[in-house]
């Protein structure tokens, strides 16, 4: 029957292809599930630190460069935000 049809040979290797992909994704979002799970207390306050370290230099850049009328403003806001970063890092190794 195959032989008659040869390209039902590369319909049947691309659905198993996708199957074997399915299967290894799925493997792979399993072993994501645990790692994300692994994140404790510290881990999660350590990784806001940085984010918001890098929110507030990013609100600091634009208020210097690309919005002028608003330098002070956004300045503020951005050391607003590299603050609590430094308090997140403190509150670190405490909770």
């Amino acid at each position: 029957f195959v032989v008659l049809f040869p390209s039902l040979w590369f319909v049947l290797l691309k659905y198993l292809f996708l199957y074997v992909q399915i299967k290894i994704n799925i493997r792979y979002l399993f072993s994501l599930n645990q790692e994300i799970m692994a994140l404790n207390k510290n881990k999660i306050l350590g990784f806001s630190a940085l984010l918001m370290l890098l929110v507030g230099l990013m609100i600091i850049y634009l208020g210097s460069f690309r919005f002028k009328e608003w330098k002070y403003i956004l300045g503020l806001v951005g050391l607003g935000f590299c603050i609590l970063a430094w308090a997140f890092n403190a509150l670190r190794g405490r909770l």
